[in-house]
């Protein structure tokens, strides 16, 4: 499901990439265009991270809102593991 947000999240590079590239005084009516587009993706791509954790959180007795799982809920990391 993360990786659903990767789509939207690419589209917002270009974008930002060609805003950046734009002089200031130069389309206004391009620049007003591609924020438009940025804000939609990045929305998007918001949108669909908050419904992984919200899938992940279901399956794992935490919520979205919630944050980060504690220590003492969270699986345990490869690091935490000995060698």
């Amino acid at each position: 499901m993360v990786a659903s947000a990767l789509p939207p999240a690419a589209t917002l590079d270009v974008p930002v990439y060609v805003l950046h590239m734009l002089s200031a005084t130069t389309h206004d009516g391009l620049s007003r265009r591609l924020l438009d587009n940025a804000q939609q993706s990045a929305a998007a791509a918001l949108h669909r991270c908050h419904r992984a954790l919200e899938l992940d959180g279901a399956a794992h007795s935490y919520t979205a809102t919630s944050g980060c799982r504690s220590p003492a809920t969270a699986p345990p990391s490869s690091s935490s593991q000995p060698a």
